[in-house]
């Protein structure tokens, strides 16, 4: 409700100074190429993209990853943790399994990927380990 408030207000005050509505400048100034209008539209267009990206940028770009080490588990241990870590993910999150399972080398991504989620990277770490990244 606030930000409804002070959204108001700086459009009343948008308005005032530069003499006229929004649609008034965009609508009926620029095709008549008058300058306050050009100026005026070309301040709304600039500040709606920034404050759009002050309050969503930010936060559409983090994707929060989730370690989950399951070295030394045996089969079904690793699968079963990725579930309930990727549960609690939100959508868009990622899972970082590492894991020296042969069987969840098959299971893991035929699992991820029948639940409709995106196998990012399969990695090979040496020694009979391997990581696998799950988006949510």
């Amino acid at each position: 409700m606030a930000q409804a408030v002070a959204g108001g207000a700086l459009m009343g005050f948008g308005a005032m100074v530069m003499a006229g509505c929004t649609i008034g400048h965009s609508l009926a100034g620029v095709p008549l190429l008058a300058m306050s209008s050009l100026v005026s539209t070309a301040a709304i267009i600039l500040s709606t993209w920034a404050v759009a990206w002050l309050l969503f940028g930010r936060r559409v770009r983090a994707t929060p990853t989730h370690d989950l080490r399951s070295v030394g588990e045996v089969c079904p241990f690793p699968l079963v943790r990725a579930q309930r870590a990727l549960a609690a993910l939100g959508s868009g999150g990622q899972l970082r399994v590492t894991f020296d399972c042969m069987q969840a080398l098959e299971n893991l991504p035929r699992w991820a990927e029948g639940q409709g989620h995106t196998v990012v990277s399969r990695q090979d770490l040496g020694e009979g380990v391997w990581r696998i990244v799950i988006r949510k």
